[in-house]
Parts: structure tokens; C-alpha cells; sequence
């Protein structure tokens, strides 16, 4: 299975997880796109020393480095969504004092819809 495979799984996992889980579809729509994100860097950049993706954090950096290099504002888009969706996990995942309701769902959704089209990831 490919880290895009896994994306679209973890995409459409979110989706289903919308209404009645909403932290846990933040989790899901950050790990898809975290995932195709991932796939891209590998042709790039390889993860750290045992470890088959590259690091959470720094994400934002590696796409400032090695992607859409002649076209900053796609670039910065990117980053973007990605440093959004990224936060909103970590609120989701770590944060029990926040809530995480249906808007902040949407939200993740709509982010993780955009990077996959940015990345050109089709998974319909």
C-alpha cells in the first residue's frame, strides 16, 4: 500500500467520522494529508534514519525546500493548510479542555480536500 493509498483511506475515514466523531476526523483528514504530502517529499527527500515518513513538524519546511519550487504562492498555500490542519490536530488530539465540534471538522475536511488537490491527488 502506498502512502497515497493510505491518504485516501484516511481521507474518506474522515469524512465518515464527521458528524458523530468530530476530534477523531481531524485526526483523520491531518494524517491523509500528511500522508500524500509524504509521498511527494519521498521522490526529495528521504525520512530520518528508521523511520518510514518524515517528521510532523518539520513538513512545512521540507515543502518550503523541495516542492512546488517556481510557484510560491501553490508553495505557500501549502504550507498553509498543512501548519492549519496541523494545529487542529494537535487541539483534537491533545486538548480535551477545546472543543472540537462540527465546524472544526468541516474545516479539517475542507483543508485536507485542498492539499490533496494541490499535491494532485484524484481520489473520488
Amino acid at each position: 500500500m502506498s502512502w497515497v493509498d493510505i491518504g485516501i483511506d484516511s481521507r474518506k475515514s474522515a469524512q465518515l467520522l464527521r458528524e458523530n466523531h468530530p476530534r477523531s476526523c481531524v485526526s483523520r483528514a491531518y494524517y491523509a494529508a500528511f500522508s500524500v504530502i509524504n509521498e511527494r517529499l519521498f521522490a526529495h527527500a528521504s525520512p530520518p534514519p528508521k523511520y518510514e515518513t518524515h517528521a510532523h513538524a518539520k513538513l512545512p519546511d521540507l515543502i518550503e525546500k523541495h516542492l512546488f519550487r517556481k510557484n510560491s504562492k501553490l508553495r505557500n498555500s501549502l504550507r498553509t493548510a498543512i501548519k492549519r490542519l496541523y494545529n487542529a490536530r494537535l487541539v483534537a488530539d491533545y486538548r480535551s479542555s477545546r472543543t472540537v465540534d462540527r465546524s472544526v471538522a468541516l474545516g479539517a475536511l475542507r483543508d485536507a480536500k485542498a492539499i490533496f488537490a494541490m499535491i494532485g491527488v484524484n481520489d473520488a
